[in-house]
C-alpha cells in the first residue's frame, strides 16, 4: 500500500474513531439526562410523599374534621366533636376510677354481672336490648355536656362567677398539664392533650372545657349550700316519717324448710329434685321447730335456744346481731314489727314469711318456707349532736408497695409515725391547751393537707361509716367525749392527734333530714332546669365507640 494510501486510510479510521467518540459521547449524555429525570422523579416523589405524611399528620393532629363535626346542639350553641370527646373520656376514666375504688381487685368480676368486660370494645357488648355500652357512655356524655351548659347559662344570667379560690384551682390544674407533659415523654402540652383526648385537641378548648365544668359544678354547690332549710321544715317534713330517721337494734335467725327437707331423687347430673310431699313434711318441720322455740328475751338466750333446737354448737354463731341499723337498711319483711310504738326492749317474735307458688297441679297455693326469728334489742331516735374536732396527723414515713399497689408499714416505721405523735401531743398539753393553740399546731405541723388551712377542723362528723375513717368516726362520736378531750388513734393513713372541739347544735337526726329535703329539693330544681332545653345529637361518631377500658 503506497504511503498516500495508508494516509489516507488513518484518516478515515481517525474520522471514523472520531464520531464513534461522539456516538459514545451522545449516548452517555443521553444516558445521564435520563437518569437525572429519573433522579428528579425520585426527588418529586419521596418529596410528595413526605409532604403528604406530613400533612396528612398535620391534618388528622389539627382535628379540622373533629372540629367541623358537630356532636350535638343545645339552643344556638354547637358541641363539636373535640369538646364531646373531653366530656367522654373523662366519663370513661371516672366511671373506670370509681369502678376500681368500690370493688378493687374483683373490679372485672363485679361488671361481668353487669355484662360489661372492660378488656373488650365498648362497641361490642349490650347494655340493653337495642344498646350497646359505647351508647350508653356517648349519651352519657352528651347528657353532662348538657347540664354543664345549662347550669353555666342560669350562672352566667345570676352574675354567678368563679370564687378566687376555684379560679386558682382550676388555673394550677391547667398549668399542671405542663408537667404531665413532660412526665409522660410528650413534646407539648398540645401533644399530650392529644395523646390523651383525640384530634384537634389543645389547651385553648381544654381550658374552655374544664372552666365550663368548673362553674356549672360551683354552681351547683353553692345553690345548694345556700338553701334555706329552718326548724320548721324539718320538723313539717318529719312528721309522717319518724321512723325513717331512726335506728333499730335486734337479733335474728332464720329456720329455713331446706334444712329439714329429706329423701329427693337425684338425677344423672346430680341434682336432687324433692316431690310436693317431701316439701311440704319438711315445711311441717320447720313449722313445728318454730313453734317449739321458748321465748328468748336475751342474745345469750337465743343463742342456746338455737343450740339446743340444732344440735350443734356452732349454729349459735348463725345468730346475727345488728347494732343501730337506720329503718331504710332493715328487711321489709320486719321493719314493721321493730317500729311499731308499743315495742320493747327484750320483745321476741316468730315470724313466718308467706310466698305463692304452683304446684304440680297447677295451682297457685299460699306456702311459708322461712321463720325469721327476731329478738328487739333498742330503738335509737338519733338525737345526739354532730361531733366537731381538730386533729393532726402523722403519717407513717417510708412503706413497701406491692405488685397490686398497696402499701404496708413495718412496726419500726408505725412506731417513728407514733413517737412523733405523742411528742406533739405532748407539746400541747405543755402550752397553754387551748383549742387556738391546738389548732396553731394543726396548722404547723399535719400531713393533712386538706385541714391544714382550717386547723385541722372538721365539722358535722355523723355517726356514719365509710364519711371518714372507722377510728376517726369511732373517736369523734363516742357519747362519752367532751370539748377538751384529746387522744391518738391509728388508722390506715398514719397516727391522728384528736381535740374534740365539742358538740355541734345539729343533732344527727335532724342532719339526715335536712340533707333529704336538700336532696329533693335540689334535685326538682335541677330537673327543671334540664327540662329547660333539649339537647339535639347530631353526629357522635369522632367519639371512640370502639375503646377498650382496660388491657
Amino acid at each position: 500500500m503506497s504511503a498516500s494510501a495508508k494516509k489516507k486510510l488513518r484518516k478515515e479510521e481517525n474520522a471514523a474513531l472520531l464520531t464513534e467518540k461522539q456516538r459514545k459521547e451522545r449516548k452517555e449524555a443521553r444516558s445521564l439526562k435520563i437518569y437525572t429525570w429519573i433522579f428528579v422523579a425520585l426527588i418529586v416523589v419521596i418529596l410528595v410523599a413526605t409532604l403528604a405524611i406530613v400533612g396528612t399528620n398535620y391534618y388528622r393532629n389539627s382535628g379540622i374534621v373533629e372540629k367541623h363535626t358537630v356532636a350535638a346542639v343545645i339552643d344556638d350553641y354547637e358541641f363539636n366533636s373535640v369538646e364531646m370527646n373531653y366530656y367522654y373520656t373523662d366519663l370513661l376514666n371516672s366511671s373506670l376510677t370509681s369502678w376500681n375504688n368500690t370493688y378493687g381487685s374483683s373490679m372485672q368480676f363485679y361488671l361481668s354481672l353487669m355484662g360489661l368486660d372492660i378488656t373488650q370494645p365498648l362497641s361490642a357488648q349490650s347494655y340493653t336490648e337495642d344498646t350497646t355500652w359505647a351508647d350508653y357512655f356517648v349519651e352519657s356524655a352528651v347528657e353532662q355536656a348538657k347540664s354543664d351548659y345549662l347550669l353555666c347559662k342560669q350562672a352566667e344570667a345570676e352574675g354567678f362567677t368563679l370564687s378566687d379560690e376555684t379560679r386558682s384551682e382550676l388555673d394550677a390544674s391547667i398549668s399542671n398539664l405542663t408537667l404531665y407533659a413532660s412526665v409522660y415523654g410528650y413534646s407539648d402540652v398540645d401533644a399530650y392533650l392529644r395523646a390523651m383526648y383525640g384530634p384537634g385537641s389543645n389547651v385553648e378548648s381544654y381550658s374552655a372545657y374544664a372552666e365550663k365544668n368548673a362553674l356549672a359544678t360551683a354552681y351547683y354547690n353553692d345553690h345548694s349550700d345556700n338553701l334555706q332549710i329552718d326548724d320548721a321544715a324539718i320538723r313539717d317534713y318529719e312528721a309522717d316519717k319518724f321512723d325513717e330517721y331512726s335506728s333499730f337494734s335486734y337479733a335474728t335467725y332464720t329456720i329455713n324448710y331446706s334444712d329439714y327437707l329429706t329423701g329427693g331423687t337425684e338425677d344423672e347430673n346430680g341434682t336432687v329434685t324433692y316431690s310436693d310431699e317431701e316439701k311440704d313434711a319438711a315445711r311441717a318441720a320447720a313449722k313445728a321447730a318454730a313453734d317449739s322455740l321458748p321465748t328468748c328475751n336475751t342474745v345469750d338466750a337465743l343463742k342456746a335456744a338455737v343450740v339446743d333446737l340444732t344440735g350443734n354448737e356452732d349454729a349459735a354463731d348463725n345468730c346475727n346481731v345488728v347494732t343501730d341499723a337506720l329503718y331504710s337498711t332493715i328487711g321489709s319483711n320486719y321493719r314493721q314489727w321493730l317500729a311499731d310504738s308499743s315495742r320493747k326492749d327484750g320483745d321476741f317474735t316468730v315470724m313466718p314469711i308467706e310466698s305463692t307458688i304452683t304446684n304440680d297441679d297447677g295451682e297457685e297455693v299460699t306456702i311459708v318456707n322461712t321463720y325469721n326469728v327476731i329478738l328487739f334489742l333498742g330503738r335509737n331516735d338519733n338525737n345526739m349532736p354532730l361531733a366537731n374536732v381538730r386533729h393532726i396527723l402523722v403519717k407513717f414515713p417510708g412503706g413497701t408497695t406491692d405488685s397490686d399497689g398497696n402499701v404496708t408499714y413495718s412496726d419500726e416505721e408505725k412506731a417513728e409515725a407514733l413517737a412523733e405523735a405523742e411528742d406533739i401531743l405532748a407539746e400541747y398539753l405543755a402550752g397553754d391547751a387551748t383549742e387556738e393553740s391546738f389548732a396553731a399546731l394543726a396548722t404547723e405541723k399535719t400531713d393533712d393537707t386538706g385541714s391544714a388551712a382550717t386547723g385541722g377542723l372538721y365539722e358535722d362528723i355523723t355517726p356514719e361509716q365509710g364519711v371518714y375513717v372507722e377510728s376517726f368516726t369511732n373517736w369523734a362520736t363516742d357519747p362519752e367525749r367532751k370539748a377538751g378531750d384529746t387522744g391518738i388513734i391509728e388508722s390506715n393513713f398514719g397516727y391522728h392527734v384528736m381535740y374534740y372541739v365539742g358538740d355541734d347544735e345539729l343533732t344527727y337526726r335532724d342532719y339526715m333530714i335536712r340533707e333529704d329535703i336538700r336532696t329533693e329539693t335540689m334535685s326538682a330544681w335541677y330537673e327543671d332546669i334540664l327540662a329547660s332545653t333539649e339537647i339535639v345529637i347530631e353526629n357522635t361518631s369522632k367519639l371512640d365507640r370502639d375503646i377498650v377500658l382496660s388491657k
